[in-house]
């Protein structure tokens, strides 16, 4: 059994089993849910990622690693895969500067936007998805370049595609 730590938005959750911390994602799995909650229908939850440990040492805003695991959600459902678990850290690190950039001022230009959308189009597709769920989490409009480079670390992250 599953008990919330924290609810970072009405889909994703921090929760703890067995002494050990999860990220769970399910449709409405945070709704109106506090702090020592049950969750008792183990059926809601899609997916249960990574132990939240490796993110001690670092500052990252919540409603930034819940963004990050509802994309990477996102990407596994579109793609009918599971992505290699190194994409929570990369993904997560990568949003979290870009939204640094994008209110430090900082423009990065993603020379290579069109070719990824031309050679990664199904990665692409989903990038483009998790730019309009930052735009509605996190409040932040991210410029098309950086759909390009989710799209990469999305692509990077599949299964024998490591290119």
């Amino acid at each position: 059994m599953y008990i919330i730590k924290k609810t970072l938005n009405n889909n994703v959750v921090i929760a703890t089993k067995n002494d050990l911390q999860y990220i769970l994602v399910g449709k409405g799995i945070g709704f109106a849910k506090n702090e020592n909650d049950i969750i008792n229908n183990e059926n809601s939850i899609e997916k249960v990622f990574v132990s939240l440990d490796i993110f001690n040492n670092k500052d990252i805003d919540e409603a930034i690693l819940g963004v990050a695991q509802e994309i990477i959600a996102i990407a596994e459902n579109d793609l009918g895969e599971n992505l290699n678990n190194r994409i929570h850290v990369g993904l997560t690190d990568h949003i979290h500067f870009a939204i640094k950039r994008i209110y430090d001022g900082i423009n990065i230009t993603n020379p290579f936007l069109s070719q990824t959308k031309a050679l990664y189009e199904e990665e692409y597709n989903i990038a483009a998805k998790a730019v309009e769920l930052i735009r509605e989490r996190i409040g932040i409009d991210v410029p098309e370049d950086e759909i390009g480079f989710i799209a990469l670390h999305i692509r990077a992250s599949r299964p024998n595609m490591e290119d």
